[in-house]
């Protein structure tokens, strides 16, 4: 009786929208704090062409100069665009019904759905897969895996609002040898008239290009 009660439970319908969490979570690489609070003036949305693009007025590295920002996901649009109000302002993008707030405490949902979660792919979600933050570092090696330039990296790093180009290269991108030798590969240095009139008026005579002077070997 007790287990029919609780199946019961898990099948009736959240109204804490977890779907659009996860989403966000996924797509932006957001910490849980900023999600919650994720206000519709952070977000621009272009419904004709599905695309959109974020960007944080308060998140963990803002007092350090540190900027969160960065396109939005086709998926991510059309479910914000879903849920948009006519005139959203500077409103929550997901709130308590109850109170016109964020959501503070959603632990007890998101148990709920990792239950549910674990049932349907037949195994236990624990430690780190069970957590919320987790969202964010699945998306983030996920969009690692599309790129592996250092532009990449750098884009990957503004996105999650770090300050640490470090820690983001070692937890999701994997510099491999081959990229490495290919940005090497046929690299030369620039040929370049010097100097100038100026300079020529200067010593008398006009110099040699740069790759002409020979390096003075050391002694």
């Amino acid at each position: 009786m007790a287990q029919e009660k609780k199946n019961r439970g898990l099948r009736s319908p959240s109204v804490v929208p977890l779907r659009g969490y996860c989403l966000i979570g996924y797509y932006t690489m957001m910490r849980p704090d900023c999600n919650l609070h994720l206000r519709w003036d952070e977000v621009t949305l272009d419904a004709s062409n599905l695309t959109g693009w974020y960007k944080l007025d308060q998140h963990k590295n803002v007092n350090k100069g540190i900027k969160a920002e960065g396109p939005l996901a086709e998926e991510l649009v059309e479910y914000l665009l879903s849920i948009r109000p006519a005139n959203p302002g500077n409103a929550p993008i997901h709130f308590n019904p109850e109170t016109g707030l964020p959501y503070v405490d959603i632990r007890k949902q998101w148990e709920r759905l990792m239950v549910i979660a674990s049932r349907m792919l037949r195994y236990d979600l624990e430690d780190k897969k069970r957590t919320f933050f987790n969202f964010r570092h699945t998306g983030a090696s996920h969009i690692a895996q599309r790129g592996k330039t250092p532009a990449h990296l750098l884009a990957v790093v503004q996105m999650m609002g770090d300050t640490s180009v470090a820690t983001v290269n070692r937890h999701y991108f994997k510099m491999e040898p081959e990229l490495m030798r290919g940005l090497v590969l046929g690299w030369k240095r620039p040929d370049v008239d010097v100097p100038s009139i100026a300079a020529a008026d200067l010593f008398g005579t006009e110099q040699p290009r740069i790759c002409e002077i020979p390096l003075a070997l050391a002694s």
